[in-house]
């Protein structure tokens, strides 16, 4: 097993995700944070957990996928949990952290007399996104098979090259 140096390189860029979302709220004052979740109609704080939560799977899936070759079912089981986690990131981001309602982000704000509320329908967009995520787990699959039958057929040619030289 090995390490290479982009996995590394890619870990420590998406503990960005881990350290930001965690240092915000430090920083803004909670009277701010309380106004944009009435405003904005978005739990700032859940949010920004789950999104800690999102950068910490991401730097796992990351440096395990590195420990494996893709030719291993450990690669390929990796391969597609990392599939199915960008899948998840791109709908709880289309549905601004709402994942009861995928593709639907609903914004609300209200004051003394009046309720504002605007509704994104981006439906189509997560179904577009699972379709993709479906062809690169197929992907992924095809190239385990294709990876698995080379290395088959290498360790057959060298143990024929072996008994021709005996």
């Amino acid at each position: 097993m090995k390490i290479n140096r982009k996995a590394i390189l890619l870990a420590i860029v998406s503990l960005i995700f881990i350290v930001i979302p965690s240092v915000i709220p430090m920083f803004l004052p909670s009277e701010l944070l309380n106004a944009f979740s009435r405003m904005g109609g978005i739990d700032l704080q859940s949010l920004l957990n789950n999104a800690a939560l999102i950068g910490t799977l991401t730097t796992i899936l990351i440096l395990l996928n590195s420990l494996f070759e893709k030719s291993t079912a450990i690669g390929l089981t990796l391969t597609i949990i990392s599939n199915v986690l960008w899948l998840f990131i791109i709908v709880f981001f289309l549905s601004l952290g709402n994942l009861e309602t995928p593709g639907l982000a609903t914004l609300s704000s209200q004051s003394e007399s009046a309720l504002n509320m605007v509704t994104f329908d981006l439906r189509l967009f997560v179904i577009l996104v699972t379709v993709i995520t479906i062809l690169r787990i197929l992907h992924s699959i095809f190239e385990f098979h294709e990876a698995r039958i080379f290395k088959s057929q290498d360790v057959k040619e060298d143990d024929d090259a072996t008994e021709v030289s005996d």
